[in-house]
């Protein structure tokens, strides 16, 4: 109860006392009233004489960027810059979403003037941006019947991004490349690892390059030719729609979807590509394709602040603003693709000469793996996967390449099956 609530209610009853003890000619109910007036007297003065506490603080973080589930170390520290205080109460806000795993957030106990006092605690939290605004103070008079409170205002934001998981090398052939030296494969000959071809020598040729046994049979110096290596633009679509997924108690599809592409983000970047994010269902917070670890730091806080939507205006994927990608560059889609509206725009893409590689999110694996074994949900899940890999093989016939992720399973483990088809020469 605040203190001028507590001093009125107490004076209030020690009136009662007095005008009950005068309507009665009771002296024990005037001499009750004595101990209530001493005590609401001594709360006013106490209350009169009180000062707002004058502390400064400053909270510092271990780190501004951590692992969703890794903890931050968090160290607050309290100056005086008033007079002594009796006793305070120091109470740090822990936000919204965040666990407290070791330590207090608060501190109790007398500061005098010039002192400082510490805090030191440790907290974790799930993907999100999360963000402490201030730190409640509460003083309490010498003889503790009154206490000012306030608030003083110090922000301090840090981001639980999602975890990176290291996935196999992925094989992309876009119709775009650029100038630059990266890890896409141009089907020109020039400089690079892989073999692409021979032809006959000319002046200004690396005589490095001569490749001898060629040249012995064809009686005329013969270099060899390597395929050049470019970047490109790699845009990364995903799906936040909340139709396209489904939660299976602790586990959500849109979470594995979330960290997987923080995964292929940060390996298309680190082969040295421009990756561009742009999550679709919600309003458009698109990142424009840049390179380098700046890129991946943007990106990575984006997936940090997205979440589930189901905005009417964005509820098909036929209405994904295609004017953002340049044209012939690799476009990674990871949805569920529920229907054939979604198919049919997935499929556009690759008409209008975009590459494409679809990670089709497996959700019903995902469902299956809580549900009893029952001849009916067998059933179920059978005509479900059916319809799933009747839709992939429609894509696939329009030049998308898929990629059938089984969400009870490391997306690294579906990669490798494309890996496989690559390698065979299968689409």
């Amino acid at each position: 109860m605040p203190p001028r609530t507590r001093l009125v209610l107490i004076s209030g009853i020690a009136c009662s006392f007095v005008v009950g003890g005068l309507f009665v000619r009771n002296d024990a109910l005037l001499l009750l009233s004595i101990p209530l007036f001493v005590y609401a007297l001594a709360g006013l003065l106490s209350w009169t004489r009180a000062q707002q506490p004058r502390l400064s603080v400053a909270r510092t973080l271990s780190s501004d960027r951590a692992d969703e589930g890794d903890p931050v170390d968090v160290t607050l520290t309290i100056a005086n810059r008033g007079p002594s205080l009796a006793a305070c109460v120091v109470s740090d806000v822990i936000p919204r979403g965040a666990v407290l795993v070791e330590g207090r957030p608060d501190f109790v106990g007398a500061i005098a003037s010039g002192e400082s006092r510490t805090i030191a605690y440790s907290m974790r939290a799930d993907r999100g941006l999360y963000e402490q605004n201030h730190v409640s103070v509460s003083a309490w008079s010498p003889l503790g019947l009154t206490y000012a409170s306030t608030k003083i205002r110090h922000e301090s934001l840090f981001a639980a991004v999602p975890a990176i998981e290291r996935l196999p090398h992925i094989a992309i052939q876009p119709h775009l490349i650029h100038a630059f030296t990266g890890s896409i494969r141009a089907r020109r000959g020039g400089l690079g690892v892989e073999l692409y071809g021979c032809r006959e020598f000319a002046p200004g040729d690396d005589i490095r390059r001569i490749n001898w046994r060629a040249s012995a049979r064809a009686n005329q110096l013969i270099i060899n030719e390597y395929e050049i290596e470019r970047m490109t633009d790699v845009n990364i679509v995903l799906d936040v729609r909340a139709g396209a997924h489904v939660r299976v108690g602790d586990q959500s599809s849109f979470e594995k979807a979330v960290r997987a592409t923080a995964s292929l983000a940060a390996q298309f970047i680190r082969l040295g590509n421009r990756v561009g994010l742009l999550p679709y269902g919600d309003m458009l917070h698109w990142e424009y394709p840049r390179t380098g670890r700046m890129q991946l730091e943007r990106i990575l806080r984006a997936l940090a602040r997205t979440r589930l939507a189901n905005q009417i205006a964005f509820g098909e994927l036929r209405r994904i603003p295609s004017r953002l990608f340049a044209r012939g560059s690799q476009i990674i889609i990871l949805s569920s693709a529920s229907n054939e509206d979604d198919a049919r725009a997935i499929a556009q893409f690759a008409h209008s000469g975009y590459s494409v590689l679809l990670i089709l999110l497996d959700t019903v694996s995902l469902e299956r793996s809580v549900l009893t074994r029952d001849p009916a949900v067998e059933l179920a899940c059978r005509i479900a996967r059916l319809k799933h890999l009747a839709m992939a093989n429609v894509l696939l016939g329009a030049g998308v390449r898929v990629v059938n992720w089984d969400l009870t399973e490391p997306l690294g483990s579906a990669l490798l099956s494309l890996r496989r088809a690559v390698h065979h020469g299968r689409p």
